[in-house]
């Protein structure tokens, strides 16, 4: 998304790196999970049963507990978000297999398919490695073997709403609610209670991103400007719905580049340095 804004003789323009509405943060098609922490040894990009493309994510160790992976480079605002995953599942035994909004520790709140127990629900969960904490929402899972569905988790301040669809988009379980405060989440995570073969899981998104492109306000010098010094620098404001850095780039009007700041924080300013302008 960018925006751009004019003042007397020159410009500004901005890119951010926000997206949106239904951004893929893995489709796993790198063919590792590198970026993810915590039970990192108990999963594997896996090249059978991938909802799109040629890989998927699978608990691929025989440990016999609940085990999560978190992501470590996730860097959006997640409230008001879903975070969303595709799993198939293709036995009614023991195994859970969700996504959730977690912790830089694992801990936080899952939402999944618990095809031994056969519901649908949110789970909390303690850390990376363990069983669930308790189950603060769930009903009768509603699903047929060896097809994919979509699980989604909504985060609204510390409400917690999960859904369960079909691959045509149809809801069939949900929505399950609860609140807790227990844990600030941060990122998003994968869990999963299994063994090899069990619920392959593909196609982590985030839903719900607002579409607002980035702001530029407040141009220094002002459009207009009188007196202006011949050393004065170009500035101005930058913010970005989602929280994103930006590039910005400061032109002439006649379209001749000044300079360009990459990797700007929403919400500081952004000059020029070192200017020496013309005073014809």
């Amino acid at each position: 998304n960018g925006g751009s804004i004019s003042a007397g003789n020159y410009s500004f323009t901005t890119q951010s790196s926000s997206s949106t509405t239904g951004i893929v943060l893995d489709d796993f098609e790198d063919g590792d999970i590198s970026e993810y922490s915590g039970n990192t040894a108990d999963f594997s990009a896996i090249t059978s049963n991938s909802y799109s493309g040629s890989y998927g994510v699978r608990k691929t160790s025989n440990r016999g507990t609940s085990t999560r992976i978190y992501n470590s480079s996730f860097s959006y605002d997640i409230d008001g978000n879903n975070i969303t995953i595709r799993v198939r599942p293709n036995e009614f035994s023991t195994d859970f297999a969700g996504v959730g909004w977690s912790t830089s520790a694992g801990s936080g709140y899952y939402a999944g398919i618990h095809t031994g127990s056969s519901y649908f629900g949110i789970d909390k969960y303690t850390g990376s490695t363990g069983n669930t904490d308790g189950t603060l929402a769930s009903e009768s899972l509603n699903v047929t073997l060896d097809n994919w569905y979509k699980i989604v988790l909504n985060k609204d301040g510390s409400t917690y709403t999960a859904w369960l669809l079909d691959d045509a988009g149809n809801v069939v379980n949900g929505p399950v609610s609860a609140s807790d405060s227990t844990y600030s989440p941060s990122t998003f995570g994968i869990q999963q209670y299994s063994n090899q073969t069990r619920n392959p899981m593909d196609y982590v998104t985030l839903e719900g991103v607002s579409t607002e492109e980035p702001s530029l306000t407040n141009p220094s010098p002002n459009d207009e400007a009188l007196a202006v010094s011949t050393s004065t620098d170009l500035c101005i404001d930058y913010s970005d719905p989602q929280g994103q850095n930006g590039d910005i780039t400061f032109t002439w009007q006649n379209g001749t580049q000044i300079q360009q700041n990459t990797g700007v924080s929403s919400g500081t300013t952004s000059c020029t340095s070192s200017l020496s302008l013309s005073s014809e």
